[in-house]
């Protein structure tokens, strides 16, 4: 059986690497460190997740904002979890609203996130 695909986009390394590693015994991970980057790996590639830091660089076409509108205006329904150590309720509404399944404070629990992954990989 084939390990389900799921696309970490940050561009913490260290922490990038960090859920990297949590995740791998069970999924095949790929990586971006912004959205750009991100975009084109969605484009070549077939995800069952889509995990995304919000701040991923100086500008708005590298935050995670922009890369779920993206996704959605592409018309693709991957789940994609929103992750931001800042997530106020104006963030978490628009987030909400453009299409993210799941919002998740930075640090993300890695337990909770496993569970929350289960939830929509089956």
């Amino acid at each position: 059986m084939s390990l389900k695909r799921i696309l970490v986009a940050d561009d913490d390394t260290s922490y990038k690497n960090s859920l990297i590693r949590a995740l791998s015994y069970n999924y095949e991970i790929d990586s971006a460190v912004n959205a750009k980057e991100a975009m084109i790996k969605i484009t070549q590639n077939i995800y069952s997740i889509i995990i995304t830091d919000n701040q991923m660089g100086d500008n708005y076409i590298d935050n995670g904002i922009y890369l779920i509108e993206e996704i959605r205006k592409l018309g693709l329904r991957i789940p994609i979890f929103f992750i931001s150590a800042d997530i106020t309720n104006e963030i978490k509404d628009i987030v909400q609203k453009i299409g993210a399944n799941e919002i998740l404070k930075k640090p993300v629990d890695i337990k909770e996130l496993k569970e929350k992954l289960k939830e929509y990989i089956k």
